[in-house]
């Protein structure tokens, strides 16, 4: 079974005809969960009284319970997260989902229809500081109702080979909704390959014509394009970044030479802190400095496509990372707009938290705002993952970098 970020890619298993389920739990969860159990279980008895402290005869009678309550907490938090299990069956024959929770074994559960639900959704839910973004695999209603979420891995490799196999069991289409335009992928095309997906769809989303001016540099050796995408180059923000730490230090030396002085410190207690100073802001951001100055020099990417498929190789200040993607695994190329992404329709979510989809044209101080975000480049979807290059590019020019290599991949 393969792996990926520590995920397994096909998590649902085919127990019988007309049955399929999966477990949830375990793994590196357990490897986190057993502190807060060992944490519980030694407060826990300590406040019984079975492990006694040195201080134990100064304990009060009221923190004996606030150590009970605490260690009742950190046992039932660690118990949850090292033997805490979810099972979700999938019967064609009964037609419902079965969902059940528990300790090791199965303790609550809860059925679901499986009449209502007419396709298998995937969609991005953005993390937080505190939490990964997620890939929430979802069974849709037909109505529209209420989705019901089979499980939330956080790669998108994973996400989408556990979504193929319960849309593949039960003949459902796909719809991914991660990201740029929504893709639905039938029963019948989905073992398709990208040429025949792409020319299926015609023209389409991927046709579009060179702009006026771009950054980039196209490349044709054959039927292959080589597309050489410059990186943000020298920014003023790169002087700020060592001026800054030495007007600080040049600020900071005077009234400590003063203060030195005055107290009349140690010759080695100034060295200290002198040495101190010259380390963190004045070494370390000139070298920063360096580096970003020879970042800038040498910072791009290059595209190359062809009917094997995508390779895109980053080069940063030091070194080269290459990315190949095999045309049978690609999915689909997006160039999500910013202004769409933006715009009050597809900010407004539905009541399961899925955005709605924009069509309009967005008003123009919308577009305007959309200047100043970033653009997230041409996204490639793909059985291994997301990957992305030119980001940063404008709209425009993304469209025709995409057009080129959907081009080359279906040569």
């Amino acid at each position: 079974m393969k792996q990926r970020n520590g995920q397994s890619l096909q998590a649902w298993k085919v127990t019988s005809s007309g049955r399929m389920e999966a477990m949830s739990g375990g793994g590196c969860i357990t490897l986190f969960g057993l502190p807060f159990l060992a944490a519980g279980i030694f407060v826990t008895l300590t406040a019984l009284g079975v492990v006694k402290p040195q201080n134990a005869n100064q304990i009060k009678g009221w923190a004996h319970l606030l150590f009970f309550l605490m260690g009742l907490v950190f046992t039932a938090v660690g118990a949850g997260l090292s033997f805490g299990r979810k099972w979700t069956i999938i019967d064609k024959v009964r037609g419902e989902i079965l969902e059940s929770w528990g300790l090791f074994v199965p303790m609550k559960s809860r059925r679901h229809t499986l009449a209502p639900y007419a396709s298998v959704s995937l969609r991005l839910q953005r993390g937080d500081s505190d939490s990964p973004d997620t890939y929430p695999v979802e069974m849709v209603p037909g109505d529209g109702g209420k989705t019901l979420v089979l499980e939330s891995p956080s790669d998108y490799a994973a996400a989408f080979a556990r979504a193929e196999a319960v849309a593949d069991f039960l003949g459902f289409p796909l719809v991914d909704r991660s990201g740029g335009r929504e893709a639905v992928y039938h029963p019948e095309d989905r073992r398709s390959s990208f040429k025949e997906r792409s020319e299926a769809e015609g023209a389409g989303p991927y046709r579009a014509t060179r702009p006026p001016e771009i950054r980039s540099r196209v490349e044709r050796e054959g039927r292959a394009v080589r597309i050489v995408i410059p990186g943000p180059g020298f920014r003023v923000t790169m002087v700020l970044s060592l001026a800054v730490p030495l007007l600080i230090a040049a600020w900071i030396s005077g009234g400590l030479l003063e203060f030195f002085e005055k107290t009349k410190t140690p010759d080695f207690v100034q060295l200290f802190f002198f040495g101190f100073m010259a380390l963190f802001l004045g070494l370390i951001p000139l070298l920063r400095f360096f580096k970003n100055l020879v970042r800038a020099a040498r910072n791009h990417t290059l595209v190359t496509a062809d009917r094997n498929g995508i390779a895109i190789s980053e080069t940063d200040a030091w070194k080269t990372k290459t990315t190949e993607i095999s045309v049978k695994d690609i999915l689909s190329l997006d160039a999500p707009e910013p202004e769409k992404a933006f715009a009050p329709q597809a900010l407004a979510r539905d009541a399961d938290g899925r955005p709605r989809p924009f069509t309009g044209e967005p008003p123009g101080w919308l577009k305007s705002l959309a200047k100043l975000v970033r653009s997230k480049g041409v996204v490639v979807r793909s059985r291994k993952g997301l990957f992305a290059f030119g980001e940063g590019l404008p709209a425009a020019e993304l469209a025709y970098l995409r057009s080129l290599v959907v081009a080359a991949l279906k040569e």
